[in-house]
């Protein structure tokens, strides 16, 4: 039997909400976190907070100055035809989760320190991969949401949303972090980083 809620993603014959599948990414993200220990998740918060920077500031602006030169030299505007929305989208989801891969491949950003033992340490840990979580997964609901769930085409995600993910979608962090406090928490993380 099929399950009919809007806003989900297809998983066999049922059909998830949104909201739980966000739910449940985060929570992964929490054991992560967990399991890499906070010096090194506070890398990933700040990675994360400079990627949401990036795609307000330079991603959206840069696909206009494409359209508007480029597309208009070669007669192509691709932000304005059909595919328009999904373009945008994947534009912004790939910049965002290439800067995300990069901080958790190879050598990551991390912080100074070790982490605290027992289940403090673990507690701390756990609440910054949450966290981490809520950017991540967060910042790519917001643009599926901003750009009309373009997926919904391969029948990926359904564009009715349930009453809780209308509420969440509200509290997403391109939509609660203004960009000049976003920018002095950068800073600040950045600082905090760099301090012996």
């Amino acid at each position: 039997m099929t399950r009919t809620t809007g806003g989900g993603k297809a998983i066999g014959n049922f059909m998830s909400p949104i909201e739980i599948l966000w739910i449940t990414l985060t929570l992964v993200f929490g054991f992560v976190g967990m399991a890499r220990g906070y010096p090194r998740e506070l890398g990933v918060t700040t990675m994360a907070l400079i990627g949401i920077w990036v795609l307000g500031q330079l991603v959206q602006p840069g696909l206009k100055f494409l359209d508007s030169q480029v597309g208009a030299a070669v007669g192509i505007r691709v932000t304005e035809g059909p595919n328009g929305d999904l373009i945008q989208f994947l534009a912004h989801a790939v910049i965002f989760l290439l800067i995300i891969f990069a901080s958790y491949a190879g050598e990551t950003f991390s912080f100074p320190g070790r982490p605290r033992k027992g289940r403090i340490g673990s507690l701390i840990s756990f609440g910054n991969g949450l966290l981490n979580g809520y950017l991540i997964n967060g910042t790519i609901w917001y643009y599926l949401d901003r750009f009309g769930y373009p997926l919904q085409r391969w029948g990926l995600v359904q564009p009715q949303l349930s009453q809780t993910a209308q509420q969440i979608v509200k509290y997403l962090p391109p939509q609660v972090i203004d960009r000049t406090v976003l920018m002095g928490i950068i800073a600040i993380m950045l600082l905090l980083r760099v301090r012996k």
